[in-house]
């Protein structure tokens, strides 16, 4: 008998991969192609030595010839949002969106202030607001893929693929070799399990920045769900390699070789992670998992029992703990412990309560397992595993009738859910008697 999806979340290949938006919010979006040795000049345009000054984060001198700029020319925008720029490099949030509301107010037409003004809204989750910036910017300037890349970010934050890819195809006209662009349109179409039409578009990415681990991770993602193991890994390690230190990159390649049927690869993945990163508890809870599906139990408890040590709010190893414990009828004492904590932390988890149930029904204890599925099963989440687990507990407690009852619902519900094949036996079994 297989753990309750709800109970046990297993790892899987379509995790998202970290977005765009997530990034820093950047307030000046061109730099001066200037060369240093013509800023030397004193002649040169205050702002665009500033620029250069900020290019080599030289944040005092890039204060200080912005400030001068402005002196020169208040109406201008840009030296504001060059202060912006600055104050935001030095951690200054609210000094960087003063800036920022002062250049949209001198110059509320100008692209690039409502570009950035758009950045601050959308930084803020004001989408609606970050959206009229984005499409005003969008419209002062037609030439410029910014403002579509940052409106396409918008709406795959937002859960919009379809307008997210019509943005990022508006930036991809735009300008052709965007890797930007093509990571967020193929994001998009891979939010929409499109997994064909991402993969040219993430495939162009890792091509236009080799070095940027995000779009080899994605890669890896949909060639994996097409079912292409040999190259999602080598799209997978390419992401770890090209930046070892990051967890996530060591994460999807443990998602991407447990798909390819490589569960080693997996353990040795994660097991990288956790000397990057030894106090993550997300770490060995994904090292429990694999061990829990690998039927490698006292691995399966070490790893999870370590990820609550490193996280005592961490509801579902406690959850899986039990659930572990009360399929072997072991541990029974704690398995009810860890139970009542998983639910104690998240009291709305469905998923949690079915565990709970086992725990008792493992204890000896039907009829308040019963009582306690009975109350699962009443819920609009309930899934087929819920009524099939009723089921067993009813034919346990001698419920001929209502254990019939609950698996023919869990088969009504989903007819093709992992133990479909039992419940239908025990269907059998129970009309033969």
């Amino acid at each position: 008998m297989r753990q309750p999806i709800a109970s046990f979340v297993l790892l899987t290949v379509l995790h998202v991969a970290t977005p765009v938006s997530a990034l820093p919010t950047v307030y000046l979006v061109e730099t001066s192609p200037t060369t240093a040795a013509q800023s030397a000049s004193s002649e040169f345009p205050l702002f665009e030595r500033g620029l250069i000054a900020l290019d080599k984060n030289d944040l005092q001198q890039a204060e200080k010839l912005f400030r001068q700029a402005i002196e020169k020319d208040p109406k201008s925008p840009k030296p504001l949002l060059g202060l912006a720029e600055t104050a935001r490099r030095r951690g200054q949030t609210g000094e960087a969106e003063r800036w920022v509301a002062k250049a949209a107010e001198v110059a509320p037409n100008d692209p690039d202030s409502q570009l950035a003004m758009g950045r601050l809204l959308f930084a803020k989750r004001k989408y609606a607001e970050a959206e009229a910036s984005f499409l005003k910017a969008a419209a002062g300037n037609p030439d410029a893929a910014a403002p579509w890349i940052d409106l396409g970010e918008l709406y795959n934050q937002q859960g919009k693929p379809e307008r997210a890819g019509e943005a990022f195809g508006k930036a991809i006209r735009l300008k052709p070799e965007h890797a930007g662009a093509h990571y967020g349109a193929g994001m998009a179409y891979l939010a929409r399990r499109d997994f064909l039409s991402a993969t040219p578009l993430l495939e162009k990415a890792t091509r236009l920045a080799p070095d940027n681990p995000l779009a080899w991770m994605a890669l890896s993602q949909v060639l994996a769900a097409q079912r292409k193991y040999k190259d999602a890994l080598v799209a997978a390690e390419k992401a770890t390699q090209r930046q070892p230190g990051m967890i996530s990159a060591q994460f999807n390649l443990a998602d991407v070789a447990l798909s390819a049927g490589q569960p080693r690869l997996a353990v040795s993945a994660l097991h990288d992670a956790a000397r990057i990163a030894p106090k993550s508890a997300q770490i060995p809870l994904k090292l429990g998992m694999l061990h829990q599906q690998a039927g490698e139990w006292k691995e399966a408890y070490l790893a999870y029992e370590h990820a609550i040590r490193l996280d005592p709010k961490l509801a579902l190893a406690y959850n899986n703990l039990a659930w572990i414990a009360a399929e072997r009828k072991e541990r029974l004492d704690d398995a009810l412990r860890w139970s009542q904590k998983a639910i104690e932390i998240a009291p709305q988890e469905v998923g949690f309560k079915d565990t709970l149930a086992w725990v008792k029904r493992a204890r000896g204890d039907l009829p308040g397992a019963i009582r306690l599925l009975e109350q699962v099963t009443a819920e609009k989440s309930a899934s087929a595993e819920h009524f099939y687990h009723l089921g067993i507990a009813r034919s346990d407690a001698g419920q001929k009738a209502g254990a019939i009852d609950a698996l023919r619902k869990a088969l009504q519900v989903d007819p093709g859910f992992p133990q479909a094949g039992d419940a239908s036996r025990r269907l059998n079994e129970l009309a033969a008697r």
